[in-house]
């Protein structure tokens, strides 16, 4: 333990990078779809345990991609707005794909509760359906743009 510190030592370990992590790694991804969602009426709790949390329902959407075509299903954004301007975000949805398969989607992030307002998020697939099968073993990232009541996301597998 670093006493003057207060800081256990494999925390001192896991100290900021002197440059900016994106010029010292280039992450290899391929784009496996745009995901465009439309959002319903949201419901507000300013005051929980945990903060303020946000219920956002996602009414419907489209992924269109090379592999990969489908409707959303209705599902929902939880929300977790934290004291630092930044929130937590949670999201389940089904898409069910254009011959008839369905795949679960699950992916949780950070949104910048500013102006910029970009949510960044990390995703994870569950499917049963044979042909869809290789999305089990992706690990991927989405980068949202936000509109009024909408949000769009381009999905990229991390290779």
């Amino acid at each position: 333990m670093n006493e003057a510190a207060n800081k256990p030592e494999h925390l001192e370990r896991v100290a900021a990078p002197a440059k900016p992590v994106a010029s010292q790694v280039n992450l290899p991804v391929t784009h496996l779809f745009t995901m465009d969602l439309a959002l319903g009426r949201s419901a507000y709790l300013p005051d929980g345990p945990h903060g303020a949390r946000l219920y956002a329902p996602v009414e419907s959407g489209t992924v269109r991609g090379d592999r990969i075509n489908a409707t959303v299903m209705p599902g929902a954004d939880w929300v977790t707005v934290r004291s630092d301007g930044f929130a937590n975000i949670d999201v389940r949805l089904a898409l069910q794909t254009d011959d008839e398969c369905v795949v679960f989607m699950e992916y949780r992030g950070i949104l910048d509760v500013g102006p910029e307002r970009r949510p960044r998020t990390g995703v994870l697939f569950q499917a049963g359906a044979e042909r869809y099968q290789w999305l089990n073993n992706v690990m991927a990232i989405g980068i949202g743009t936000p509109g009024r009541h909408s949000v769009s996301y381009e999905v990229y597998a991390i290779l």
